[in-house]
């Protein structure tokens, strides 16, 4: 069954365990997985083809998109202003069964990047905040709740 976009949230924790929702998130963009690869070619590599061996994995960047609000500024504000903290970040996607059906991964990564939106003349659409994490070690995977 497809998972539908409605629904799907942002959460934060200092702990792993305890999760905060972050409010009024219009976009999220989860950080998807990388591999790395070694260069193992040599001089007699097969028909000069190059030869790759499989190297570390890492995460991507989480990037999200809230509706600026002093309160929803406040919050994330607060965990990137900390130093040294990495807070573990948890997106969960709705299968549309329950409110707290379908599956979440959860990561843990710093805040890299907080940007204001742009405001317009004649625009009437809110304030936007872009705003970026690093994600760093395993993620976890697993059912929602």
């Amino acid at each position: 069954m497809a998972i539908p976009q409605y629904g799907a949230m942002l959460r934060y924790s200092a702990d792993g365990t305890t999760y905060t929702d972050a409010s009024e998130i219009s976009d999220i963009k989860p950080g998807g997985y990388i591999r790395k690869t070694g260069d193992a070619t040599h001089l007699n590599s097969t028909n000069q083809w190059k030869e790759l061996v499989a190297g570390w994995k890492e995460q991507g960047e989480l990037q999200f998109t809230l509706r600026y609000s002093s309160t929803s500024f406040a919050a994330i504000y607060a965990i990137f202003n900390q130093t040294a903290t990495t807070y573990w970040w948890q997106v969960r996607f709705n299968d549309g069964t329950t409110s707290t059906s379908g599956s979440k991964t959860s990561s843990k990564g710093i805040i890299t990047k907080m940007e204001e939106g742009e405001c317009k003349q004649g625009e009437s659409d809110p304030v936007d905040m872009m705003c970026s994490i690093a994600l760093t070690g395993e993620p976890t995977r697993g059912n929602a709740s």
